[in-house]
């Protein structure tokens, strides 16, 4: 039932190289992003674990609403690093 997502899977990874292009900073340095990739991971995962344990809180819940409330802050806490980061 849940084999379905095994032969997209494996489509996919197959067809990337071939269809995107690798994109590169314009002064040739290559760093990682860690503050970007903390906060949008996190942000994304507080969505995701709010909304799936809805069904046992309730969407009124005050759980509910404080993850949901902390998964907004964390995207755009995202949203504020990334446009600090190409500015530089």
């Amino acid at each position: 039932m849940l084999f379905v997502n095994v032969p997209i899977g494996l489509i996919a990874a197959l067809l990337a190289p071939r269809t995107l292009v690798e994109s590169r900073a314009e002064n040739g340095a290559q760093t990682f992003d860690l503050p970007g990739a903390v906060t949008v991971t996190a942000g994304l995962s507080l969505l995701v674990y709010a909304v799936v344990d809805t069904v046992n809180s309730g969407w009124g819940s005050t759980a509910t609403l404080l993850r949901l409330a902390g998964a907004a802050v964390l995207l755009v806490a995202f949203l504020v690093i990334e446009r600090h980061q190409r500015i530089r």
